[in-house]
């Protein structure tokens, strides 16, 4: 059910949004002004019903495909807890054989490769990722916190004594000078 608060471009915004998460980019592809797209992406996810709309499409992707949020980050942390030494022949140092290895550890793998050399065969293991599975995640579970985040949390009252104190500080030190 489509929701019929929302203006065509701010629908379209809401369909773009779902693509990539990216906020500025849908904004551009729903036809705001690439020049002020970011304040507009930022503006819009701001709003109420495109919030809930939002959340209706991303739903509704889920049911349709059978995907859920949950299963997506338990493998994002199977890359971003991989370790190299758990694909390892203790022993020997050569990757293990692929039924020896864990179905988490198995997820961890983009690729495995043989090189023939003068000395032999060399197996490469190339990982996914970690930095970007962790950055992913951190996203995610909302781990990065600006001074900004905190700002915007603190009641008026608040805010305006955090200020008046520092103000106060301020004009200590410089009495002092």
């Amino acid at each position: 059910m489509e929701n019929n608060a929302l203006t065509p471009k701010q629908q379209r915004f809401c369909l773009e949004y779902i693509k990539d998460s990216n906020a500025t980019q849908a904004a551009i592809r729903a036809g705001y002004s690439s020049k002020t797209a970011n304040e507009q992406g930022a503006r819009l996810l701001a709003n109420v019903s495109i919030q809930q709309e939002v959340q209706r499409l991303q739903k509704q992707v889920a049911d349709e495909t059978g995907v859920q949020v949950k299963a997506l980050v338990q493998e994002l942390a199977k890359i971003a807890f991989a370790s190299v030494p758990d694909l390892l022949d203790p022993v020997t140092k050569e990757p293990k054989p692929l039924d020896q290895l864990s179905a988490a550890e198995r997820a961890c793998i983009v690729e495995i490769s043989e090189i023939t050399g003068t000395t032999g065969i060399t197996r490469k293991v190339k990982l996914h990722s970690k930095l970007t599975a962790i950055d992913m995640l951190m996203k995610h579970l909302g781990g990065y916190v600006t001074a900004s985040d905190i700002i915007d949390k603190l009641p008026p009252e608040r805010l305006d004594q955090l200020i008046e104190d520092l103000l106060s500080k301020l004009k200590s030190n410089n009495d002092r000078l």
